[in-house]
């Protein structure tokens, strides 16, 4: 409770003690100077006035309202300077009707004066010298935004990260994009690539350091991962001093957990179970690293739990906002309507093995199983389809720009998405925009008003995929389904909200 309290009022404790340092430096010379050097009272509380006044500027500026631009500094230490004339003015006027004429003891009397100039100054200096929008505007905010993936890679987070920054852009944001891809500048989009190819500390390094160059540049860093995208970026943002946002996508932990064989757990349960000691430390480790990030932005109330409860994040620094879930008007590319599709990285989190190996059980010669995307898996699906004699029926398909994989969905029979756990997935968001059909796992985050329209699977059992599978393979089936998905259009959320939505929570952020 003590720590809510604190981080809702943080900006305004900050100015306290700011203000509290400034007073103290005046009290302290108003009565060296009144008591040892017998100066009158009204010239030594003018000293102590104007000596207070540098220290309370800088402190205000760069501490409290958090204001790093340099290069309006003379100007907000002019006007700053009038409202310490001002206040100088008036200070002296409080303490002549306080001293003369109520009879109050000086010291006590500049207590009440400063007291009262503190509270006219907060609003002064919030709302108008270290304000730096003009009144009427929404935007001008630089927004970093650091994300493990970005197109043409196929993932929620490129998604979310391309869409994002159009959009932001549209409201008046400046937006650059730092993310892990083939190393090099995309002028366009004004995106920087690090290479994946090199090995982990060195890919971590260049992170950090072209982090490091564009956050000088950004008022806000918006990092859409916690470890590899994010680590490096919250480091360099603190460094600089600027602040961070952090919206989660999947669970760096559990993903560490079952990539290594800790675990064969969902998500929802891997928490409860008993971990070992280099899980402990990842915990105390990710636990330190959100406490560096000023803000935390869940898609789903599943993550917001699991944070709140085991990595002990404040409600206060946190907000759900759902997923866009937009209108998508696509050309359905025809080629593939005997086709089900799956599209996302090719990591073993998406469970397909168990699908492939379900699918070719099916005896239905017309319809094939297509996998869009890449990863650290592709050569292994590559050679269980060759092992299983299922070349002419499975096809690695790589990667695909968005916009052509959004006609190929349309245009398939349905897609499917049996992973282990989906926290939020935007593509099968996607697809209900386009009223596509799709099996989905039934670990997932999604709302519930979502998740009981949809076909989920689990995830762990074979036979239950192939039965999934074969009952949209039935014509009356999918059509009653996509009826069905038809009604989801009272649920529509354009990415131009989600837009706005974030520009909040950034402004809000970027002025505490």
């Amino acid at each position: 409770m003590i720590m809510d309290l604190l981080l809702k009022y943080k900006r305004i404790i900050k100015y306290l003690i700011a203000g509290g340092a400034g007073a103290f430096t005046n009290l302290a010379l108003l009565y060296v100077l009144t008591e040892f050097f017998g100066i009158w009272y009204l010239f030594s509380t003018s000293l102590a006035f104007i000596v207070s006044f540098f220290v309370s500027f800088f402190l205000q500026k760069f501490w409290t309202f958090r204001d790093g631009n340099k290069e309006i500094i003379y100007r907000q230490m002019a006007v700053y300077f009038g409202v310490a004339l001002t206040n100088l003015g008036l200070n002296g006027l409080l303490m002549y009707s306080l001293v003369d004429g109520l009879k109050v003891w000086y010291m006590l009397a500049q207590i009440i004066a400063s007291a009262l100039i503190a509270v006219e100054s907060y609003l002064v200096y919030k709302f108008f010298i270290f304000n730096n929008q003009p009144a009427g505007e929404t935007a001008n905010l630089k927004v970093l935004i650091a994300t493990g993936i970005y197109p043409p890679d196929i993932g929620g987070p490129a998604t979310y990260a391309e869409k994002l920054s159009r959009e932001l852009k549209k409201l008046g944001c400046a937006v650059k994009i730092i993310a892990y891809g083939e190393s090099g500048f995309d002028e366009k989009e004004e995106a920087v690539f690090v290479s994946r190819k090199k090995n982990i500390i060195s890919r971590y390094l260049i992170f950090f350091r072209q982090c490091w160059k564009l956050s000088q540049w950004a008022d806000i860093v918006y990092t859409l991962d916690l470890m590899s995208a994010g680590l490096p970026a919250t480091l360099a943002a603190k460094l600089r001093g600027k602040k961070v946002v952090f919206r989660t996508g999947g669970d760096f932990l559990w993903e560490k957990a079952y990539h290594n064989g800790w675990t064969k757990a969902f998500l929802s349960q891997y928490y409860q179970e008993e971990k070992t000691a280099r899980e402990k430390f990842l915990i105390y480790f990710c636990r330190w690293l959100l406490k560096k990030i000023d803000f935390i932005i869940f898609s789903t109330r599943l993550q917001a739990e699991i944070y709140s409860k085991y990595y002990g994040v404040a409600p206060l620094k946190t907000k759900i906002l759902a997923n866009a879930l937009p209108a998508i008007k696509v050309q359905a590319d025809s080629r593939f309507k005997d086709s089900i599709v799956f599209a996302g990285r090719l990591i073993g989190l998406k469970n397909l093995e168990r699908l492939i190996k379900a699918f070719v059980k099916i005896k239905q010669a017309k319809i094939n199983l297509l996998l869009f995307g890449n990863g650290p898996e592709e050569k292994k699906l590559q050679q269980l389809i060759i092992d299983l004699g299922a070349t002419a029926k499975v096809k690695l398909k790589g990667v695909v720009e968005h916009k052509v994989l959004m006609g190929i969905i349309s245009g398939c029979r349905f897609f499917i998405l049996p992973s282990l756990t989906e926290i939020s997935p935007n593509l099968i968001l996607e697809c209900i925009s386009l009223a596509k059909p799709v099996v989905l796992t039934k670990e997932n985050g999604l709302d519930r008003e979502i998740t009981k329209q949809l076909l989920t699977v689990d995830p762990l059992v074979e036979e239950d995929i192939r039965e999934k599978v074969e009952y949209l393979l039935d014509d009356n089936n999918l059509s009653a389904y996509a009826s069905r998905l038809q009604k989801f259009n009272s649920l529509w959320r354009e990415w131009s909200l989600v837009a706005r939505e974030h520009l909040e929570i950034f402004k809000n952020v970027y002025g505490q």
